[in-house]
């Protein structure tokens, strides 16, 4: 018996891992990863994709050796700067929730000649940070152009956001559909739900609520965190709209 519940959480993260590809739909070669290299490339996958997908990234702290390495750019910033210290200095700003200095150092990297995607990505997450959602779509614009993937499709999520708050609904409208061609974020799901509610497309609207809480079911609890609010606002969305 003890064998078998041993052999049974062994696999537990292959299972979790093949699930979780079949609704996420990443890039095809993860699913070789998951079945050529076991429970470790499982939890490879689960790591790399489903882990910053679900958010998680954004809530870690910065670390001991990333404060370690803040103090030392800080010191080489202000002796001598270069337009990649600026740029690492200001991603880990932004990492320690220094959103302005984040905002600081990544213009001065952009202006400077930086033009990576990194930098584009957490200047644009810098100034919606700050409430500045018009400054934050030119960058966060530049990013998905150049990657619509970048971030498993954040910084398209990130990009819908700023243009909705900005007022610019029809592009946020197009932003959140783009980032539901390769994921199934129930936040994307719900953004757009409720831009349709606006116009009436109820059934549209109702459909997107249904498939954050069929989603959420077959879920894994760890992959659930970030979600768990939008399945609340969707249930509750359903109730209200229940006669419509």
């Amino acid at each position: 018996m003890l064998g078998w519940l041993l052999s049974v959480a062994y696999w537990i993260p292959t299972i979790v891992a093949v699930v979780d590809y079949f609704r996420r739909r990443p890039e095809w070669y993860w699913l070789l990863v998951i079945f050529f290299f076991g429970p470790l490339g499982a939890i490879v996958y689960l790591l790399v994709v489903v882990l910053p997908a679900s958010g998680a990234s954004d809530a870690v702290s910065i670390t001991f050796a990333e404060r370690r390495r803040k103090r030392e750019l800080e010191v080489a910033v202000a002796r001598n700067s270069t337009p990649g210290h600026l740029a690492e200095l200001g991603e880990l700003y932004y990492k320690d929730k220094k959103f302005a200095d984040a905002a600081r150092m990544l213009e001065r990297a952009v202006a400077e000649g930086i033009d990576h995607e990194e930098a584009g990505y957490y200047l644009g997450r810098s100034y919606e940070a700050l409430g500045r959602f018009a400054d934050a779509v030119p960058p966060l614009v530049g990013v998905v152009r150049r990657n619509p993937r970048f971030r498993f499709g954040e910084a398209f999520l990130a990009l819908g956001r700023c243009l909705e708050a900005d007022g610019q609904k029809k592009d946020a409208e197009a932003a959140y559909r783009e980032v539901l061609k390769n994921h199934t974020y129930a936040e994307a799901r719900w953004r757009l739900a409720q831009l349709l509610t606006g116009q009436g497309k109820h059934e549209e609207a109702r459909e997107l609520a249904e498939l954050i809480i069929a989603d959420a079911a077959g879920q894994p609890r760890f992959a659930r965190g970030k979600e768990a609010s939008y399945v609340s606002k969707a249930r509750a969305w359903l109730t209200q709209h229940r006669a419509m």
